[in-house]
């Protein structure tokens, strides 16, 4: 599979199009969830791409993604933090090594979401917290083919409907789904049972 090559921090801070509102106001409302649930400790975000969420987080959180492109960007955008070049199928990090994990918008493009929601349970502590979001189905993906930017090409794998989101978190963790009427996603938070 060809690497995407989107460097979706751009497209927020430069006003590359339409889609450039629609990340602007996704991005703010992930950075409100992670100031109001994370937790005190090692953060880490999972498919950090360019460094859309990362560059928001504090110096030396970890970012990991399976596109090299993407992380030689993110670095200039989160200059503080590690990054790393890995699967979300295989984390390579050892039990509760987290007490935040961000996963924004990842499991739509994985084979097998509950595999890499078990791994991430895996290395999330006992009182941990887990931040991320997923594509509902709305008709605003239709939408898609008027964007200067986005790629052609994105593996954008499956919307969500929140029955289908609740039944891959069960019983990894305790879900709760926070959905914006403006934003075609579903955002959400999740504790793990120890």
């Amino acid at each position: 599979m060809k690497e995407e090559r989107y460097d979706w921090v751009n497209v927020v801070s430069t006003f590359a199009g339409i889609e450039s509102i629609y990340h602007f106001f996704r991005q703010k409302l992930m950075q409100k969830l992670i100031r109001r649930y994370s937790r005190e400790g090692r953060r880490l975000d999972i498919g950090c791409g360019t460094g859309l969420v990362l560059c928001c987080m504090p110096a030396h959180t970890v970012g990991l993604d399976i596109n090299r492109w993407a992380l030689e960007r993110a670095r200039v955008h989160a200059p503080e933090t590690q990054l790393i070049l890995a699967d979300a199928d295989h984390l390579p990090f050892r039990r509760n090594a987290f007490s935040t994990i961000t996963l924004f918008e990842v499991l739509e493009h994985v084979d097998s979401p509950r595999h890499v929601l078990r791994e991430t349970c895996r290395i999330l502590n006992s009182s941990g917290i887990l931040i991320g979001s997923v594509p509902r189905e709305s008709p605003f993906w239709k939408l898609r083919i008027l964007s200067s930017t986005c790629p052609r090409n994105e593996p954008f794998h499956n919307l969500y409907k929140k029955f289908e989101l609740r039944r891959i978190f069960n019983p990894l963790a305790r879900l709760s789904v926070h959905f914006s009427f403006w934003l075609p996603n579903f955002f959400f938070t999740a504790e793990i049972d120890k």
